[in-house]
């Protein structure tokens, strides 16, 4: 069985810019910021599933995942400076996003049958560590929700 937060890890640590992850409540994660390299990605915990009962017992489980793309700022940023640290965010979560869905198990099938509900709100001087991007809500519904826990 594989792990949903395996499976975003290994997405996030195959990005080109080479963020660290952290994963967990978001009071924990703001702690553990404090000792990371930046750029960061944050998976927000807990982690809930809508799940679908069909008939002859498949289940279907979408997972609605709250993940923040955060790189380092200063309080005394202007606007501009600020923009430029979530443009720079905002396309790393593009790249997750379509790694995301291309990713693939050992057997070389796709793991998600759809990441969907993509939404991103622009944040500024998050977390103590005083940090700016984008903060990124979305759904993934793994292929076969038999064999992917939380």
């Amino acid at each position: 069985m594989s792990s949903i937060i395996t499976v975003i890890e290994s997405v996030v640590n195959d990005l080109s810019s080479k963020p660290e992850f952290i994963y967990g409540f978001k009071s924990w994660a703001n702690l553990k910021a404090d000792d990371k390299v930046f750029p960061i990605v944050v998976l927000i915990e807990p982690i809930s599933s809508n799940d679908t009962f069909h008939q002859g017992g498949l289940v279907d489980s979408t997972y609605p995942l709250l993940m923040l793309f955060l790189d380092k700022t200063e309080l005394a940023h202007t606007p501009e400076e600020h923009r430029v640290v979530v443009d720079e965010m905002r396309e790393m979560r593009k790249e997750f996003i379509l790694k995301l869905r291309q990713a693939k198990n050992t057997n070389g099938e796709h793991i998600f049958k759809s990441v969907a509900d993509v939404r991103t709100i622009d944040t500024f001087n998050e977390l103590d560590a005083n940090t700016s991007g984008v903060s990124l809500n979305f759904t993934a519904t793994p292929l076969n929700s038999d064999s992917v826990c939380v």
